[in-house]
């Protein structure tokens, strides 16, 4: 799977939940105007969990990795988007 479509299926998990402000990417400023547009305390495991999957986004699009590398990094960001998804329903965003 390409970074690109990594990025689109965590917006889309976020983005179930039907957010006042959907976040557009995971870019550092469109996690940050999600956060404010959506009054999030940005210390909320929420909010960390977000910018902990761009952070590993951003190596895939911009590091020259091996192929071992980017297929552990991949699933590590599967795996926080599980934990994402368990962090909305646990907390009340999503029903």
């Amino acid at each position: 799977m390409q970074a690109r479509d990594l990025e689109k299926l965590a917006t889309d998990v976020v983005n179930a939940a039907e957010w006042r402000h959907p976040l557009g990417g995971l870019s550092t400023e469109a996690i940050q105007s999600w956060i404010a547009g959506n009054r999030i305390d940005p210390h909320a495991m929420l909010a960390d969990l977000v910018y902990r999957a761009s952070d590993i986004l951003g190596i895939l699009l911009e590091r020259d990795i091996s192929p071992e590398e980017r297929v552990a990094l991949a699933g590590e960001l599967r795996t926080l988007l599980v934990s994402i998804d368990a962090e909305l329903s646990s907390t009340g965003y999503r029903g």
